[in-house]
Parts: structure tokens; C-alpha cells; sequence
């Protein structure tokens, strides 16, 4: 809370709030989380005693009751600021697209709102080149979140608060329910078709039966399991079968503008048009020597869907070739630092090229002028914004 706020009704406006978490939540998730095969951790409801080793903070935690989970629940892991930099800096380093898409449809699913960047921990598994990052989602505490006071519906209806949706009722508004999280998103989930999507949907879905539920909702303890067990296994169910929708729908918002990150190593881009106005993005490693090497994105994007591309080429030594005379998908290009290479052969329109100004890019084609240079020796030109 801002500094200036800490001391007026807003503080205790915040403590409402946060009293419509669920105490319990968090102990449903280990049982759905491995149907699902996303890592977890496992919390549980402990009496913390007093201990030297709590420090300053004895006198707020020792005697009380606590929801407590392992940091490392899976072995050691890297924060997700630590994460996307490696990404950045070497095009070995990659991760589990497809986990990471499991957890947030599991977000979804139990109503758990609040996944920021520090509510993960990425658990780097070695690879034959470098490493391969695996979502592991920490600090369920907004799981099955009540909002039915008037304040809350109220900041929930405005732009105050519109991500706080409460578990009680359909989801009205699933674009801003996954806003948190969104700088991983834009990374993590670029390189998705929409079939490929709803099929990774569709599977998790089937893996979230009626047993599974079962067996979760019996984490609860008494009396909160006989009290609310009926209204959480009907909810659900409610949202594995809304949830293709939920998740199609978002989709289709995500994707409207899609943020395309490479690496700081030497990568070539080749761009072009396919049939029915599509456009294909593909990147290739490039090896000292110059020679193109492995692929790390390749996608076909449908202009029904996809209406813009930026794509972040970084640092490095990198080429990009377009080819495109029939696609209207707006691209964009923010170059970093290294030898830039554009070969345009065939544009049919504008492209917007955001780059350093330091000589160190050459053009050519027979369509160079598309190119709408705008170079600067401002960091700001050329930086990643996703907040």
C-alpha cells in the first residue's frame, strides 16, 4: 500500500479484503496440482512455537497458527526476474511452455488471482546445452477468494481492482483475472497456435475428474470440509467445464498484440507471408562462425487473431529478413545492441524499427524504405515495457 494511504480507511478497506481469503485453500492444491503435473509445494496449517531463530519476527509469528510450505519444494530454484534474464542472455537456456500453461489454467480453475512474479520459482533442469526452466507456482493464498461485500464488487465492476474476482461466481472478465503475471505470459506463451492451446486446455481439463475433486476437497479440515464441501466441488465442476472457453477467450485478447523476445546471442529472423494473409516468424540460432543453426520459435500467426507483432531481436549480432506482401499484421521491431543485418526483398507495408544509433546496422532490399527508422542513443528506445 502506498505510503500516503497507510494511516486513512484505506488500510482497513485492505484488511477486509484480505479477509476473504480462504485459511484453508492452499490445502486443495497439492492433490489438483498432480493430476495436473505441475510442481507444487505442500502446505500445511502448523502452531509455530516460539524459536531465537525468527529474529525480529518472534514476536508477530511465535504462538500463532500459520499456513507453512517449503520454499523448495522440488529442489533449488531460480526467482522469476533471475529466470527471464537467463532467458535473455543465451538462447540454449529454455523452459516448459506447456507446464507453465497447465499452472495458469490451475489458477484459474481454483479461483487463485493474485500469481505475481514472486509467486514462482523456476527450477532450472540441465540440458545437453544449457537449461530448462520448470514453472513451480508457490503461495496459494487467494485460493477459492470470496468478494461478495459491497466494497469489493464495487472495485471489482470499476478499473480499481477488476483482477479480484471472487470464487463464489462466474468469472466475468478473464483477460484482466490473468493480468498478474503478465511479463511471463508475454514471454512464456507466445509461440502457441490457438489449436495448440485449446488442445493443452482441453487435456488438462480431462485430467481434473470428478475424483480428483474428491480426493483435494478432503485436504480441508473439520468442520470447513462438511461445510463446504458441496459449494466447492459444485464450483469446481462449474469451472472445468467453462474453463475451454475462459481460456479460448483469453487467448484470442492475449494474442491481439504479441511480444516476440529473443536472446542477446546472434539469432536470424525470417519473416514471411503464407496462405490466407498469415505470417510466419521464425528464428534461428547463429553460430560464431556465422552458420544458422538450431530453430527457437516458429510460429504461423492468423490476422483474424493477431492484429500486431513486436519483435524484440535484444543484443547480439543479429539478421532479419521480411518477405511479405499479403499479410496486414502489423510489425514492429526493437533491435538492442550488436550488428543489425534487415534485408527487405518484398513489403507491403510500413514496419516501425526501433534501433541504437550507433552504426552498427546495415540495410538492403529492394524495399528498405518500408522501414520507418526511428534510432536513438536513448536506452528507453530500444527497452522491454510489460507492466
Amino acid at each position: 500500500m502506498p505510503q500516503g494511504l497507510r494511516e486513512t480507511f484505506a488500510k482497513d478497506i485492505l484488511k477486509d479484503n484480505m479477509s476473504a481469503q480462504h485459511p484453508f485453500g492452499a490445502l486443495v492444491v497439492p492433490t489438483l496440482a498432480k493430476a495436473a503435473d505441475v510442481p507444487h509445494t505442500t502446505p500445511i496449517i502448523g502452531w509455530v512455537s516460539p524459536d531465537v531463530n525468527l529474529g525480529d519476527y518472534g514476536g508477530i509469528f511465535a504462538n500463532t497458527l500459520c499456513l507453512l510450505e517449503e520454499r523448495e519444494p522440488i529442489g533449488d530454484s531460480d526467482n522469476t526476474t533471475k529466470m527471464l534474464k537467463k532467458l535473455d542472455e543465451d538462447n540454449d537456456n529454455t523452459y516448459d511452455a506447456g507446464m507453465y500453461l497447465r499452472a495458469r489454467a490451475l489458477d484459474v480453475m481454483i479461483g487463485d488471482w493474485d500469481r505475481h512474479e514472486d509467486q514462482w520459482r523456476w527450477m532450472p533442469e540441465k540440458t545437453e546445452k544449457g537449461k530448462k526452466y520448470l514453472a513451480v507456482p508457490r503461495d496459494r493464498d487467494q485460493v477459492f477468494f470470496s468478494s461478495d461485500g459491497k466494497i469489493q464488487r464495487f472495485t471489482q465492476s470499476s478499473s480499481l481492482l477488476p483482477m479480484m474476482q471472487g470464487y463464489e461466481r462466474e468469472i466475468k472478465n478473464i483477460d484482466w483475472y490473468l493480468w498478474e503475471g503478465r511479463a511471463m505470459n508475454s514471454r512464456l506463451l507466445s509461440q502457441y497456435t490457438e489449436k495448440e492451446w485449446d488442445a493443452d486446455v482441453k487435456a488438462f481439463c480431462d485430467k481434473m475428474t470428478d475424483e480428483v475433486f474428491e480426493k483435494a476437497l478432503k485436504n480441508l479440515p473439520e468442520p470447513n470440509y462438511t461445510l463446504r464441501h458441496d459449494q466447492f466441488l459444485a464450483r469446481l465442476k462449474e469451472r472445468r467445464a467453462s474453463l475451454p472457453k475462459l481460456m479460448n477467450d483469453f487467448y484470442h485478447f492475449f494474442n491481439r498484440v504479441v511480444d516476440i523476445q529473443a536472446s542477446d546471442k546472434h539469432e536470424r529472423v525470417l519473416i514471411t507471408d503464407s496462405a490466407d494473409q498469415h505470417l510466419k516468424v521464425q528464428i534461428n540460432k547463429i553460430s560464431k562462425e556465422g552458420n544458422i543453426k538450431e530453430e527457437t520459435f516458429s510460429r504461423n500467426f492468423d490476422p483474424a487473431i493477431t492484429k500486431e507483432i513486436r519483435l524484440y531481436t535484444k543484443d547480439g549480432n543479429d539478421s532479419v529478413f521480411i518477405d511479405n506482401k499479403t499479410s496486414n499484421i502489423k510489425l514492429r521491431i526493437i533491435a538492442g545492441s550488436g550488428k543489425k543485418y534487415y534485408d527487405l526483398p518484398n513489403v507491403s507495408r510500413p514496419i516501425q524499427l526501433f534501433g541504437r544509433k550507433n552504426g552498427n546496422s546495415k540495410f538492403e532490399g529492394e524495399d528498405e524504405g518500408m522501414l520507418r527508422k526511428k534510432m536513438s542513443t536513448d536506452t528507453s528506445n530500444v527497452s522491454f515495457y510489460n507492466k
